[in-house]
């Protein structure tokens, strides 16, 4: 039997209203919308695993030439998505054409680490409180 997350299940149930982009402006903030789409889209492509963690989920900015000539009208949006696969200790870098629902570039960066997450704090904060701090010896 496959087990299946609170919020995985209300993602999905919310996945089956249709998306919308909003925006008025090509600068203007993801809406919501947008950044379930992004996800959506991640997930649909299988880029996403139950230890994958999305560290971040921003616009990506337009070339200035595009705001520019922007004079209303249907405008590109791209989602640029950081994410942690905890399992593989491997970080990634996603572009998502939010018009499109498709994936623009999917990167492994490697060599680096992401911001800590907040389940890193809770993480932390238990390994202190049992008193088992990894590399650490034993206090007297």
């Amino acid at each position: 039997m496959v087990e299946v997350r609170r919020s995985e299940y209300l993602l999905s149930c919310w996945l089956l209203v249709p998306f919308s982009i909003q925006a008025a402006h090509p600068l203007d903030p993801l809406t919501k919308d947008e950044i379930l789409m992004a996800r959506e889209t991640l997930r649909a492509a299988g880029k996403l695993h139950a230890t994958t963690r999305f560290v971040s989920i921003d616009l990506e900015e337009p070339p200035k030439a595009e705001v520019l000539a922007f004079r209303g009208g249907p405008f590109p949006r791209r989602a640029f998505v950081l994410l942690y696969e905890r399992a593989a200790d491997a970080t990634w870098e996603a572009t998502v054409d939010l018009r499109a629902r498709k994936i623009d570039s999917w990167k492994q960066i490697r060599g680096v680490e992401p911001p800590l997450l907040d389940e890193d704090f809770s993480l932390l904060e238990k390994i202190v409180r049992a008193g088992k701090t990894p590399g650490m010896p034993a206090s007297t």
